[in-house]
């Protein structure tokens, strides 16, 4: 791995990264399987109403979660480490509150009043867990949920994924442009194990009530259709049902779940 491509600051990453604006997504099959974990854990917490996004970055999740939801039926926190980041995130959703905040305390929001919240891919960038998962617990109300997924470093394809990235970002960032690329340059990627997640998440006082995997290699393929677009081949088009089909039947056994690229959480105060 080239460190010298290697950001460590993430707050001055996400900083940069949030400059370019909001980053517009392919909606092809590729996006909703990548996703479904997220969305998923969206329709899960879809009942509750005041809700808290932490790693909120510009508010591109949001978009995820009122693609089939009233953007008026819910009132929506976020908070970001990335300054820049927030003050996008204000721009594109005014109706809602975000805040910057630092050493993973929420001092903005009162103990005990929110109904649930939600973590995606931020694990990987963070360090502390154990103090963020306690921060949210003290926001909860009781019985309020909380949702967090991110990417496994026990997976080979992403551990290779994330060495060649950091070889070759400028290369890289011209098939990704959706990707964390800035000025040939990534944010350094931290070791997440889920089995580590839910026993910090328990200790913090959590009911840890699902763990779930998704995807062993379609990340891969996802990776390798920017290079070659096959998903535009209208007849080759079904192989990849089959191949989700596959991945879901891989992940009920035990070794594949330990490899599995993507995890996530359903726990409850």
């Amino acid at each position: 791995m080239n460190k010298s491509n290697v950001i460590t600051d993430q707050e001055l990453f996400f900083n940069q990264n949030s400059l370019a604006g909001k980053k517009e997504f392919t909606k092809n099959i590729f996006y909703y399987y990548a996703n479904k974990e997220q969305i998923e854990g969206f329709n899960w917490i879809e009942d509750k109403k005041n809700i808290l996004e932490y790693g909120c970055g510009s508010g591109t999740s949001l978009d995820i979660f009122f693609e089939a939801r009233n953007l008026e039926e819910y009132f929506f926190y976020g908070v970001d480490i990335a300054e820049q980041a927030v003050k996008k995130a204000k721009e594109y959703y005014p109706g809602y509150t975000f805040y910057k905040i630092k050493d993973n305390k929420i001092p903005q929001i009162e103990d005990g009043t929110l109904d649930a919240a939600f973590m995606l891919h931020v694990l990987h960038h963070s360090f502390d867990h154990g103090d963020i998962f306690s921060e949210i617990y003290q926001k909860l109300k009781p019985g309020g949920k909380f949702f967090l997924s991110d990417l496994s470093s026990n997976n080979i394809f992403i551990r290779l994924g994330r060495n060649i990235f950091a070889l070759f970002p400028a290369f890289f960032k011209n098939k990704f442009p959706d990707d964390l690329v800035v000025d040939g340059k990534i944010p350094e990627k931290y070791p997440v194990d889920y089995q580590k997640v839910a026993m910090l998440l328990r200790d913090t006082g959590f009911e840890v009530q699902e763990i779930g995997h998704g995807h062993v290699f379609f990340f891969l393929f996802g990776w390798l259709d920017r290079f070659v677009p096959l998903t535009k081949v209208k007849h080759l088009t079904s192989i990849y049902p089959k191949i989700m089909k596959l991945e879901e039947r891989l992940l009920k056994h035990n070794l594949f779940k330990k490899q599995a690229e993507v995890f996530y959480i359903k726990s409850v105060k």
